[in-house]
């Protein structure tokens, strides 16, 4: 049987809030199939963005582990973390957090850039990717410039420019229409059968949820499987 890309194993996390524990996550054991794809869903504050973010590295947990390729990632210093995000890890948000002072092309470099490849070989990646996009006449244009749904497209192409293992994304939709919501939707799908990526989707969306192989649910801080195939 192949090893999953991830396993997450006893995860808990909690914060302190004057003084008080306050837990989050109460012992998740999770496990993630190289190009998988798998919605989390749950209430509002049930924890679901900070499980996708400590899956992802931009935080720890409390204790438990998260094993990616066979690499438990949190005995890493946070420079190695860092430089591992950047390679292998992929982020949507529900919010763009483009630059809005550069144009699509440099928000899309900017990843390549951060790793050490050269100006021209950054740029020429990231104009490729947003003609995958849908963008590539689009290049110069800054955020301001440009929709809800083509600024969410600019920031797809900048989650892919380094070809990661896996994309996060967190409410990619929950920011516009419905019918921009179904074109991203379906480039995301198209993405992860492209490239063979992990997905994972935390969504309120229960229409989203439902075009994924594989939704958990979050609740009391911990998972329960809700559909697979």
């Amino acid at each position: 049987m192949t090893e999953p890309l991830i396993v997450v194993t006893a995860l808990e996390k909690e914060y302190r809030l004057e003084g008080k524990r306050l837990p989050v996550l109460r012992g998740i054991d999770l496990a993630v199939a190289a190009g998988e794809q798998l919605a989390i869903c749950g209430e509002s504050g049930a924890g679901k963005s900070t499980l996708l973010h400590i899956m992802g590295g931009l935080d720890r947990p409390t204790a438990g582990r998260v094993v990616i390729g066979g690499e438990d990632v949190f005995h890493w210093p946070d420079h190695r973390l860092a430089l591992w995000r950047n390679e292998h890890v992929g982020f949507v948000f529900q919010f763009h957090h483009l630059l809005p002072e550069f144009s699509a092309l440099e928000n899309v470099a900017i990843p390549l850039l951060i790793r050490g490849d050269r100006r021209r070989k950054a740029r020429e990646t990231a104009a490729a990717l947003l003609d995958r996009v849908g963008l590539g006449d689009r290049l110069a244009h800054q955020p301001g410039e440009m929709s809800g749904g083509e600024q969410q497209r600019v920031a797809l192409a900048r989650a892919l420019v380094t070809r990661p293992a896996m994309m996060l994304a967190d409410e990619p939709t929950g920011n516009l229409d419905r019918q921009t919501s179904r074109e991203v939707e379906d480039l995301l799908f198209e993405l992860n059968r492209e490239y063979g990526m992990v997905l994972v989707i935390v969504t309120h969306s229960q229409r989203l949820a439902g075009r994924m192989r594989r939704t958990i649910l979050l609740e009391d801080g911990m998972t329960r499987e809700v559909s697979g195939r």
